[in-house]
């Protein structure tokens, strides 16, 4: 009965978060088992697409989403819901904006908002892994493009990755430790996002938690967040 209702407070929730999130895959797990929640989650899930539609026709004044994000680290309550409702919204304006015809200096954002959502999120239930070579290897088999498994920069231990999606776009996410804490690394092709060649650089709109570097190599891009 707990779990039922713990599965009922984070159903809605759930609706708004993107394919691949831990949440959302928790949730979808918890409804298969349960009609009446499972017809719940498909109405959700279908309310969500409907709006992420009817979004596109706003225009989303400038900075809202760095807004939204920054909602959690002001309050001092310690309800998780509305935190966890203020990330859902943050990501629903993020995803609307990766697609192609959106501003380069606007996907480069949107991809960043989704990084730091798998860096913050993510790391609880990532497979552990300790071996390069073999990471890249697995990784590299679940995506269509040569996954990179080296440390990002000096003094990094591999903790683990694994292959998800930014709004059904296959990306690669691996996690390192090092002195100053935890690195994220996201890797993606640049055709699946219609980024063009960047050069090594910050990403506008980062929040005051996190540090987000974004470059491209050949076909490929890369985005790595930091904790401040």
């Amino acid at each position: 009965m707990k779990e039922r209702r713990r599965v009922e407070r984070a159903i809605r929730t759930a609706a708004w978060l993107p394919t691949g999130d831990p949440l959302r895959e928790q949730v979808e797990e918890a409804c298969a088992a349960d009609p009446t929640l499972a017809a719940r989650w498909l109405e959700l899930v279908s309310e969500s697409e409907r709006t992420r539609v009817a979004l596109h026709g706003v225009a989303v004044p400038s900075g809202l989403v760095a807004r939204l994000l920054d909602v959690p680290r002001q309050t001092r309550r310690q309800w998780r819901l509305p935190i966890a409702l203020a990330v859902a919204a943050a990501l629903v304006l993020a995803l609307l904006f990766v697609g192609r015809g959106a501003p380069m200096e606007q996907r480069l954002r949107t991809l960043a908002v989704l990084a730091i959502h798998t860096h913050v999120n993510d790391p609880p239930t990532l497979p552990r892994r300790d071996d390069p070579r073999a990471l890249s290897v697995e990784l590299s088999a679940r995506v269509p493009f040569p996954v990179r498994v080296s440390p990002p920069a000096a003094g990094l231990r591999l903790v683990g990755g694994k292959c998800c999606t930014f709004e059904r776009r296959p990306v690669a996410y691996t996690l390192w430790r090092g002195p100053s804490g935890p690195v994220s690394l996201v890797q993606f092709r640049r055709s699946d996002f219609d980024l063009p060649a960047v050069e090594r650089r910050g990403v506008p709109g980062d929040d005051e938690a996190h540090r987000v570097t974004a470059w491209t190599e050949g076909d490929l891009g890369f985005l790595l967040v930091a904790d401040r």
